[in-house]
């Protein structure tokens, strides 16, 4: 029944039939199964025998707190506070992942209705290009383009998040198609997906897009081929001929002095500069529009759009969690022993760590902090937990060195913004 829940909520999440189905129109689907999901949720943890509070588990805590004190040092505690209900709402997922799924089968399950319903979304995308029109009525994005941009609807009805869920999805269908055990059917089926995945960022025309799938499939290829020097020619071959041969037209206008990228661009220095003024605790969630006076609330940079708006301290959490999900599946591929029930845990952690790098980098060129953030990272957590719990592993800890690294990383973030924003090196 639990998992019956998560599969309705990725297909509102995804297919998104509230916002074009005219019989459902206006009907808060989301609201209600994720209220229902809370709930089993809820139930789960106290009937199942598992650790959920977990590292990854308080940084999220920490990141929904800051949410509201970086809005409340400033003396806005209604905005603090609204923010912090909106995050909450977002962040039901996690939860509901965290909870929900009591064995790895019960996560592969998930993770093959994540990519029925990407697959989906892109042979509408395919259909969008051939007639114009998607299969929801929406018509291609072609602002200042002359060949369209497939987009679907919802938090999707841009070209470039529609391809964050085509590159994040790309690693799944993978290794699913790569699988030991695998039937002939399985395997064909899932590399009839990987296409029409490849096939879809195609159609978005999105740059950023296109740059995080390479970083992705060459973090795939790093994972899943023992001998490292054979993977390191692997993935530098197999991302130059993607970058030969498939893309996108727009990537050859890729400099700064493009309309598009000088408008992102500038919209990072804001960033820099709003960094500079507020280094610890930023201007508060949600109130970069309001303090640049720009129109633009978003930053097209989930990087950008945390630091700015929660500081440091902000940035820190946001880049930790990524860190500590990367660091725990990581740990759980070295110990590499196979379950009872037949499943490899590493057929889950691969997929989810190359998918939590394609984030990270899609989101790099758009702001994404809604629910599929917290998806993945729920998608994360819960392996880590069952691995815990399943494989005998010691607790996944966050320690001083590991600071280091997050900081190390942080650096090395702000200092490419600085690059591409102010000195404009392309």
């Amino acid at each position: 029944m639990g998992l019956l829940i998560i599969f309705l909520y990725l297909v509102a999440l995804f297919i998104r039939p509230q916002d074009w189905y005219s019989g459902m129109i206006g009907v808060p689907v989301v609201d209600m199964i994720l209220s229902v999901g809370i709930l089993a949720a809820l139930l789960c943890l106290m009937q199942q025998k598992k650790s959920v509070f977990l590292a990854p588990t308080r940084f999220l805590i920490g990141y929904l707190l800051l949410c509201f004190i970086t809005n409340a040092v400033r003396g806005d505690f209604a905005s603090g506070f609204g923010q912090f209900v909106f995050y909450v709402k977002r962040a039901a997922p996690f939860l509901m992942l965290l909870a929900i799924p009591n064995s790895f089968q019960d996560v592969r399950r998930v993770l093959k209705c994540i990519v029925f319903l990407i697959a989906f979304m892109a042979v509408q995308s395919l259909y969008q290009r051939h007639t114009g029109v998607g299969f929801a009525g929406q018509e291609m994005f072609t602002a200042n383009y002359e060949l369209g941009r497939a987009v679907w609807v919802g938090m999707w009805d841009g070209p470039n998040v529609l391809a964050l869920l085509f590159v994040t999805t790309f690693p799944i269908a993978l290794e699913f198609a790569l699988s030991k055990g695998a039937n002939p059917l399985s395997r064909l089926f899932y590399f009839g997906v990987c296409g029409l995945l490849l096939a879809g960022i195609h159609v978005t025309d999105s740059r950023g897009g296109f740059l995080a799938f390479l970083a992705t499939l060459a973090v795939a290829i790093w994972l899943r081929v023992q001998n490292k020097k054979k993977a390191a020619v692997m993935g530098a071959l197999t991302v130059f001929l993607f970058f030969t041969f498939l893309a996108p037209s727009r990537l050859s206008q890729l400099t700064t002095e493009e309309k598009s990228a000088r408008e992102h661009t500038w919209l990072w220095e804001q960033g820099l500069n709003t960094l500079e003024a507020n280094p610890v605790l930023g201007v508060g969630k949600g109130q970069f529009g309001r303090y640049t006076g720009s129109r633009e609330s978003l930053t097209h940079n989930n990087f950008v759009q945390n630091f700015a708006e929660m500081g440091l301290v902000g940035f820190f959490v946001y880049c930790g969690m990524f860190y500590v999900l990367l660091k725990g599946l990581h740990r759980v591929l070295r110990h590499n022993a196979r379950h009872a029930d037949g499943l490899d845990p590493g057929q889950l952690a691969r997929p989810i760590f190359a998918s939590l790098v394609g984030y990270a980098a899609t989101t790099f060129f758009v702001t994404m902090e809604l629910d599929a953030m917290f998806l993945w990272w729920g998608l994360g957590a819960i392996v880590l937990v069952l691995a815990q719990r399943e494989l005998k592993l010691e607790p996944l800890k966050f320690s001083l060195p590991d600071a280091g690294r997050v900081g190390f990383g942080m650096l090395g973030i702000l200092f490419c913004v600085y690059l591409l924003a102010v000195k404009e090196i392309f």
